[in-house]
C-alpha cells in the first residue's frame, strides 16, 4: 500500500498527519545509515544592519522556533523534510565526519548536526543579516520518504 502526498494535502496536514504518514503499517525503518531526525530549533536575528520598522512594530522576525522531521539517508548522502522534499526533492548532504552530519557548508548557510549528541547549528547570512538558529535533533525510526520519491512523485510506504 503506498500513499501519494499531494502539495494539497501537505498544506492540510503538515503538522496533524506527520505522525500517521510517517508510522503508517509496515513503514518503521531505523539503522546508521537510514534513520529520520526530529528537530526542537530556535533562532534569532543576531546582527542586522539595516532592520526594518513599521510605526512602533518591527517588521522583521528577530527569533522564531520550529519543529522539522529530517529523512537522512547516509548511504545516498541525501536528506529531506516533508515540506521542501514535496516540492523539490531529496537535497544532498555537503559531508559527512565521525563528528557531524554537515547538510549545507556555505558561505551564505552552513548547518551541521553534531553526531554524538544531536546538537543542531545553522548560520546564514543575507544581506548582511545574520541569524543563527540552534537545538537538539533526536533519531527516529526512518520514514522512508527518500525511498520513494526517486520515480519522480512523492509517495509514502512500503510500495510504489
Amino acid at each position: 500500500m503506498s500513499i501519494r502526498i499531494t502539495l494539497a494535502t501537505l498544506a492540510l496536514c503538515a503538522a496533524s498527519c506527520w505522525t500517521t504518514l510517517v508510522f503508517g503499517e509496515n513503514t518503521a525503518r531505523f539503522d546508521a545509515q537510514h534513520f529520520d531526525l526530529v528537530c526542537h530549533l530556535w533562532g534569532r536575528v543576531t546582527s542586522d544592519p539595516r532592520p526594518v520598522s513599521h510605526g512602533n512594530h518591527q517588521a522583521d522576525v528577530k527569533s522564531w522556533r520550529f519543529n522539522p522531521r529530517i529523512a537522512v539517508d547516509l548511504e545516498k548522502m541525501q536528506y529531506c523534510d516533508l515540506i521542501t522534499c514535496a516540492r523539490l526533492g531529496p537535497r544532498n548532504i555537503s559531508s559527512l565526519t565521525s563528528a557531524k552530519i554537515i547538510l549545507y557548508n556555505g558561505t551564505a548557510l552552513s548547518w551541521s548536526i553534531r553526531r554524538s549528541d544531536g546538537w543542531s547549528t545553522e548560520r546564514q547570512v543575507d544581506d548582511g543579516k545574520v541569524s543563527l538558529t540552534t537545538g537538539v535533533c533526536r533519531k527516529d525510526s526512518y520514514s522512508g520518504l527518500l525511498w520513494h520519491f526517486e520515480s519522480g512523485r512523492v509517495t509514502h510506504g512500503p510500495g510504489r
